[in-house]
């Protein structure tokens, strides 16, 4: 297995499940208290995976960030990771190869109108990797392959340190490929990337956060937003996220 590359840190988390430290943007990729456990709270429970698997049909989740894969682990599982086609971005090849390969995935790169694709099956569940800038590979990813999708794991790195996948540039790609019934899921509750999200036409309904976090955000395309996070938006003077 290729070595970890430079700079990079793998840190043990409260669950004694591991992250890593990314150089490129000062930050790890999970929460301390638990990396295995946050995935689970943030994503698979709250894009309630279960009941859309539960359905039969086949459902295309985005995890926007693949980090340790810890996301496409969690997916896999649930009973009917079959009907699961798994997306997620990287930035940072060598890392994305690493991770891959430290779960034993074999893989291959292919091209998908010049954009580099990893693309796998992981236990049962077809998947692949965009390689990097996500702005700018997956609107025509996106495109070409025509993805609409079922489920959205809001998980990059703080919109502090990476502002570009916060953004109404970002949030607008990810309304036009978007099911009806959608559910984006996100640890943040950020007044900014709120006010971002209800500008692009999310709309949104508070959660409690993981662990000691206070609130995290559920976004949809239908229904009404909670009067709190109305309150929230309008009381602060933030601005959206606008690149």
């Amino acid at each position: 297995m290729n070595r970890l590359p430079k700079n990079y840190k793998i840190i043990v988390t409260d669950d004694q499940t591991e992250t890593v430290y990314s150089p490129i943007y000062d930050e790890a990729c999970h929460s301390p208290d638990g990396a295995s456990e946050e995935t689970k709270y943030n994503y698979i429970l709250g894009c309630d995976i279960e009941e859309k698997l539960s359905k039969g049909k086949q459902i295309v989740v985005l995890d926007v960030g693949l980090g340790l894969a810890q996301g496409l682990v969690e997916l896999s599982k649930l009973n009917g990771r079959e009907l699961i086609n798994y997306y997620s971005v990287e930035i940072d090849k060598k890392f994305a190869i690493w991770a891959l390969e430290r779960l034993n995935i074999e893989y291959k790169i292919e091209f998908i109108s010049n954009i580099e694709i990893i693309s796998f099956n992981y236990e049962n569940i077809q998947a692949k990797v965009i390689l990097g800038d996500a702005n700018l590979t997956c609107p025509i990813i996106f495109e070409t392959l025509s993805l609409k999708f079922d489920a959205i794991f809001q998980d990059p790195f703080s919109p502090k340190n990476n502002k570009d996948m916060w953004s109404v540039k970002w949030f607008n790609l990810l309304k036009a490929h978007s099911k009806a019934d959608i559910i984006l899921s996100t640890y943040s509750a950020s007044s900014s990337v709120r006010k971002t999200l209800i500008h692009c036409g999310w709309i949104l309904k508070g959660r409690k956060g993981f662990a000691n976090k206070r609130t995290s955000t559920l976004a949809y395309l239908s229904g009404k937003t909670d009067e709190q996070i109305l309150h929230q938006v309008k009381s602060q003077k933030v601005e959206i996220i606008d690149i």
